[in-house]
């Protein structure tokens, strides 16, 4: 009689789970259940050398849309380590009720050289018929991935065909409200002046430096986690890309197209197209870029009442130029649109000059500019004080969350899950913690530094004296400083001043 042959031993690891956690205090639980019926399938097998594992991997009150389960972790990385040669489960859905985990886990499967059987619907990887199933069901995975991921890109695109903003990152002038920008109009002043502030200094990294020096920072805001984000400091790559955001012209980008947006601009065509042609002749392989020939020193700060800009323009009558500020929405579509402001520009840039001569000696203007910037440091060190307070309490939640888990790790031992938690939590508080740094030296500049209007009151002081020192450049930047707007009423001949950082002065008629 010849001898017997031993079947080489498969070892087979038994996976069991319950979405609830009701009846698991029970001595003989739906888990026990389980896998009581698995075992029974694996002596049915004993002849082909199966023997189940006596390491036990139940899954209580867990759901199976998700793999985050700390058994089923623990099964993964067995699986890794090539602890196991059968993957024996009571019913598909007990191990995951996501098809494209589930063909995940299976890629897994193959790659290791693992079976997979589940018991009552007779699936079993170690035969033909179970491996055609298994890769019907990849299939089926990767059809689903892609169809929801072509559907997702259809309905963005036919959203921007539309003008709608179809999400990422809050730029800075806009504020998102029921999945919709809205202008912001405190940073949409900021975002005009930087376009200005690009034209009168010729360069990206020239206005990212002055507003450094300025202090004005980028898009802050609280992210879905409730944490304060963003609010990092301009270089020439975040100007360049703000100068050529056609969000900010009232448009939204569709594939290859611009489409007319479902939301305000901020910045009007005038001053948009002078920025782009700038950009343009400044880009690599473009024309050089030319000097300030124009010698309107209001240029991008006067305005018509209509609302539109009044564009620098000259007219040459006997070999005397003669310079004008004319109405660009008159200019461009007729004296329907608007009744036509014209004004001479001496006459409107000596007047101005003139009003702010006299605003450096009135108490009253330094008085009310002090009131304001008082009040604007409250402001925004309130601001700071409470985004401070928000990531400490974020600081304290991480580090309540990195002791759990390294609590977890004592009682449980080191597993693949839990490192990758705290990796998680350890660079959570590493941003955590650069944040609270920058939002504490932003406090310390802030009662350091003075305020605009601090700045207003000082170039109003020094005005008089250096005026007439300076260039026309220079006197056009000095102007920018200290004015917002100068708005003329053509039909009244009034003249309002408005000053940065303060209520309009007044209208006054020019003499």
């Amino acid at each position: 009689m010849a001898p017997s042959i031993k079947a080489k031993q498969v070892r087979v690891a038994i996976y069991t789970r319950k979405s609830v956690n009701e009846g698991l205090d029970q001595q003989f639980n739906s888990l026990d259940a389980q896998r009581e019926f698995v075992e029974a399938y694996v002596k049915s097998h004993a002849g082909d050398g199966w023997v189940a594992l006596d390491a036990r991997y139940d899954d209580g009150g867990f759901s199976g849309a998700t793999t985050d389960r700390p058994a089923f972790q623990r099964l993964i990385q067995d699986i890794k380590d090539g602890q196991l040669d059968v993957l024996a489960v009571y019913r598909l859905d007990r191990l995951s009720r996501s098809i494209d985990d589930f063909a995940q886990l299976m890629r897994l499967l193959e790659k290791r050289n693992v079976a997979f059987v589940s018991v009552t619907e007779r699936f079993d990887t170690t035969s033909p018929m179970g491996r055609m199933v298994l890769n019907l069901l990849a299939s089926f995975a990767q059809f689903e991935r892609e169809t929801i991921a072509q559907r997702t890109r259809d309905k963005m695109s036919a959203s921007r065909r539309r003008g709608m903003w179809t999400g990422g990152r809050p730029v800075l002038g806009y504020d998102v409200f029921e999945k919709a920008l809205v202008v912001n109009e405190a940073e949409a002043v900021t975002v005009r002046r930087i376009f200005q502030t690009y034209l009168d200094l010729g360069g990206c990294v020239a206005v990212a430096e002055e507003l450094g020096v300025l202090g004005i920072r980028n898009k802050a805001w609280v992210n879905q986690a409730g944490e304060q984000t963003g609010g990092a400091p301009f270089n020439s790559s975040t100007i360049h890309w703000l100068l050529t955001n056609s969000l900010y012209r009232g448009l939204v980008r569709a594939q290859d197209d611009l489409v007319e947006g479902q939301h305000d601009a901020i910045v009007d065509e005038e001053l948009w197209d002078r920025v782009q042609r700038k950009l343009k002749a400044q880009a690599p392989g473009g024309k050089s870029r030319p000097k300030r020939k124009t010698s309107a020193m209001l240029s991008g700060i006067a305005r018509c009442r209509c609302g539109a800009a009044l564009t620098p323009t000259n007219s040459k009558r006997k070999a005397k130029v003669y310079r004008y500020y004319i109405c660009s929405r008159a200019q461009k579509q007729g004296k329907g649109a608007c009744p036509g402001t014209r004004i001479g520009a001496g006459k409107l840039e000596e007047h101005v000059v003139e009003q702010i001569r006299r605003l450096g000696k009135d108490p009253r203007i330094v008085e009310a500019a002090l009131l304001q910037g008082g009040q604007q440091r409250a402001e925004e060190r309130t601001r700071l004080q409470a985004g401070l307070k928000d990531l400490n309490r974020s600081h304290g939640e991480l580090l309540r969350k990195q002791n759990k888990l390294v609590a977890a790790m004592g009682d449980q031992g080191t597993s693949a899950a839990l490192s990758k938690g705290l990796k998680e939590v350890e660079e959570a508080m590493a941003d955590i913690n650069e944040r609270i740094e920058a939002a504490r030296r932003d406090l310390q500049a802030l009662d350091k530094a003075g305020t605009s209007a601090d700045g207003l009151i000082q170039a109003l002081a020094e005005f008089t004296a250096v005026w007439d020192t300076l260039t026309l450049d220079e006197q056009a930047r000095l102007l920018d400083l200290i004015l917002d707007a100068v708005v003329y009423d053509g039909p009244s001949g009034a003249i309002e001043i408005r000053l940065r950082d303060m209520e309009p002065i007044g209208a006054e008629a020019a003499a």
